[in-house]
């Protein structure tokens, strides 16, 4: 992909992979690279524009779209990740929203908000890259533990005390 004179777009830029991806843009000749992240007090990196963004919130999202009118190329990198200690984690329900609601539905909206963007400026590109693991809009489990001795098969069984 050619990022010389595009302007870009990087969602989830305030650290990570998605800074990384900013810096790497200006450094192949991007004309102009907006960091999209929730917080941007103290963000401060030559050359790199911050901008609000909660992907999560459609307000923000349009609010971006609306900011960028110039944007040529979308990366959408923000993610999230999370461990429950199991199915019947209290806290799996809540975890799953969370990761769906950022993971899956926060690119969909962000895609959405910049499609016209894309139409008054020739169409540009959309990358969609995640700086977790591509499974993580599952919430994952620790590892299974290996159960004690008496309960593996061929254990042999102890009779119950009266």
């Amino acid at each position: 992909m050619n990022v010389q004179d595009s302007v870009v777009f990087v969602t989830g830029a305030n650290r990570g992979l998605g800074l990384a991806f900013s810096r790497e843009a200006l450094s192949r000749g991007a004309a102009k690279v907006y960091a999209g992240m929730r917080n941007t007090d103290g963000f401060d990196v030559p050359g790199i524009v911050p901008m609000k963004l909660d992907v999560t919130d459609p307000a923000s999202v349009s609010a971006a779209a609306a900011s960028c009118g110039d944007m040529t190329l979308l990366a959408n990198n923000a993610g999230i990740g999370g461990i429950v200690t199991g199915p019947l984690d209290g806290n799996m329900d809540e975890l799953s929203r969370e990761l769906f609601e950022t993971n899956f539905y926060g690119v969909i909206r962000v895609t959405q908000a910049f499609a016209p963007v894309f139409a008054r400026n020739g169409d540009g590109a959309r990358r969609a890259s995640s700086s977790v693991r591509p499974s993580s809009c599952v919430p994952r489990f620790p590892a299974p533990r290996r159960p004690p001795a008496s309960c593996r098969p061929g254990a042999p069984r102890t009779p119950p005390r009266s």
